[in-house]
């Protein structure tokens, strides 16, 4: 496991008692959270987290102390990523949320990325437990986009489809300009169901194919990982580079998370 360093933790600590709490301190209070990330050098960090975040699961799990709150361990490790002042909104979903698991749409208990209608989705979200239904943590399921790709090879012209045909994802924002971009992007994949079906009869033959054997590898034996979230365990993940979904819970679990968008540009 990758750890924050023990030196951010040594000294005095913001109290971040809530998730609206973390997005004033990213917003209101950067240079005080960098002083706190600036304590030491972060080489094994750096090294670490990208290693992981690069590699072929796209995602890492961080360790810090378990006494300290998720609030608190995730905020600093997004103000050490360099998460701008700016970048703290609430356009089209935000950047800083507390999740609470079974509520609202279920499209989250399914295989999605993150923001699909922003301009350009965030590069990376991370997550902190702030309440769970149990001992035992319910993990996310992360599972790497390439692994997609080579599950659909058998069809090139279907594949070639999800990679460059367009389709609009603002349907449901009509007050934002229509923004378009293909489902298997090299550079931006999006996904999320809910958005994808009601297009289905403006696809071409190609593209609604490729949609139907997307769905079967994500029904299907495509192995993905689970990393928990957990007292002193945050969990991170490339958003350009998997896709996610979180447990099947009612929204009465009690499981509550954090989640941080860090990256990305929700309008133009």
């Amino acid at each position: 496991m990758i750890r924050l360093p023990a030196s951010w933790f040594e000294g005095p600590l913001p109290e971040l008692p809530t998730v609206a709490d973390c997005a004033a301190a990213l917003r209101d209070d950067g240079p005080r959270l960098r002083e706190i990330t600036s304590r030491a050098p972060a080489r094994e960090l750096e090294e670490g987290l990208f290693a992981a975040l690069d590699g072929e699961a796209g995602h890492a799990v961080v360790g810090y102390p378990s006494h300290v709150p998720a609030t608190v361990a995730a905020t600093l490790l997004a103000a050490w990523l360099g998460m701008p002042a700016e970048g703290v909104h609430e356009d089209v979903g935000g950047t800083v949320s507390h999740v609470v698991s079974g509520v609202g749409h279920r499209h989250d208990q399914a295989w999605h990325t993150d923001s699909t209608p922003w301009l350009l989705p965030n590069r990376y979200s991370v997550l902190g437990l702030l309440s769970a239904p149990g001992p035992h943590p319910e993990p996310t399921g992360v599972l790497p986009i390439r692994r997609l790709h080579t599950a659909l090879l058998d069809d090139p012209e279907a594949l070639a489809a999800l990679r460059g045909e367009a389709l609009p994802w603002r349907v449901n924002f009509p007050h934002l300009p229509q923004l378009w971009g293909s489902i298997l992007d090299p550079a931006v994949p999006r996904w999320v169901r809910p958005a994808v079906d009601p297009l289905r009869e403006r696809m071409s033959p190609a593209l609604a194919r490729g949609v139907l054997q997307l769905e079967a590898a994500l029904a299907g034996a495509v192995p993905w990982c689970e990393p928990a979230t957990a007292p002193g365990r945050l969990v991170m993940f490339d958003n350009h580079r998997v896709m996610h979904r979180g447990p099947l819970l009612e929204q009465d679990s009690g499981r509550e998370l954090i989640r941080i968008k860090i990256g990305g540009r929700a309008v133009g």
